[in-house]
């Protein structure tokens, strides 16, 4: 099963297997459960159970902060405005304009942009997830977006930007 998705799938094993056994023997076999003990102090002091839940996912191997956000978003610990991690540039694109050079700092960019736009529900930032990446697979592709059959032209920063481009020559 490993073989069928991305490179490596003995070292993505190995990897999978050692988050097994940190889990079971640090969290008795239900990381969940730990992680939801956090989450009834982030009422009371917002985002210090959502960092504090990312840092103990962060510990496991190549879990960085995109993971853990998706990790959070997807079983419903936290409606955290998760992005998927290999289409940063989508809401970037879309929205601002032109992705910078820095993954971190596109990543924090595209985080905020999805954060002030979506409702606060785990509906709206999965969906909106799910869209992101679709349309990065599909259509806004890193090194040669297909603008030219982009159904959001119309809405599209990038399309926008490079359009003025055009007719500053």
């Amino acid at each position: 099963m490993l073989r069928l998705g991305g490179i490596l799938p003995d070292q993505r094993a190995e990897r999978l297997q050692e988050i097994a056994r940190r889990v079971k023997g640090e969290y008795g076999g239900d990381l969940q459960a730990a992680l939801m003990r956090w989450m009834p102090e982030e009422k009371q002091q917002p985002g210090r159970a959502v960092r504090a839940a990312k840092k103990i996912l962060r510990e496991f191997p190549v879990i960085g902060e995109p993971s853990a956000e998706k990790i959070l978003l997807f079983s419903k610990l936290a409606p955290v405005a998760a992005v998927p991690s290999a289409f940063v540039e989508v809401p970037t694109r879309l929205w601002v304009g032109k992705p910078g050079k820095n993954y971190a700092a596109d990543y924090r960019a595209a985080r905020d942009i999805l954060s002030a736009g979506l409702a606060e529900t785990f509906e709206a930032r999965q969906r909106a997830y799910l869209l992101l990446k679709k349309h990065g697979e599909q259509t806004c592709k890193r090194s040669e977006p297909k603008c030219e059959v982009c159904p959001l032209t119309g809405q599209c920063a990038y399309i926008q930007l490079q359009a003025a481009d055009r007719h500053v020559v």
